[in-house]
């Protein structure tokens, strides 16, 4: 199952995700290269309410990125899970964080949303493909 929904966040232009077994690797384009701030939770349960849920609902929601970076890798799921739950969210100048999508994860299931602006795929597409190849390579695989 996925699903995708994009709220008041412009910051970012693509996100691409996969769920590999027992790794999601995901990949994103700021809107301006290197200057947004992304916030990532994570959930077996449900999306995020909010930013700050990882430290309000510790059991609920797992912060599995804060960063300027473009890509992550992460390695702290359940094989055992149906799928899994990240919101993303943005961080402007001002220092807000907007809800930028969440989507949900199953295994074997891939994630490319693109901003309607955006010109063609950004180079996250191709980290994402670097990603899964490095993830492959090491056998993580289910």
């Amino acid at each position: 199952m996925l699903g995708i929904h994009r709220h008041e966040g412009e910051l970012l232009d693509q996100v691409h995700a996969a769920h590999c077994g027992k790794v999601v690797v995901m990949a994103w384009d700021a809107r301006d290269a290197g200057s947004a701030r992304v916030r990532i939770l994570r959930s077996a349960r449900d999306i995020a309410e909010g930013p700050n849920d990882a430290e309000l609902l510790p059991m609920d929601q797992t912060l599995v990125y804060e960063g300027t970076g473009g890509d992550l890798t992460d390695d702290g799921i359940l094989p055992s899970a149906d799928s899994y739950f990240y919101t993303i969210y943005g961080q402007t100048p001002d220092g807000a964080w907007h809800e930028q999508l969440h989507t949900e994860l199953a295994p074997g299931a891939e994630l490319h949303w693109s901003r309607d602006e955006a010109a063609g795929p950004g180079p996250s597409l191709d980290r994402l493909a670097e990603l899964r190849r490095a993830v492959t390579a090491t056998g993580p695989e289910a």
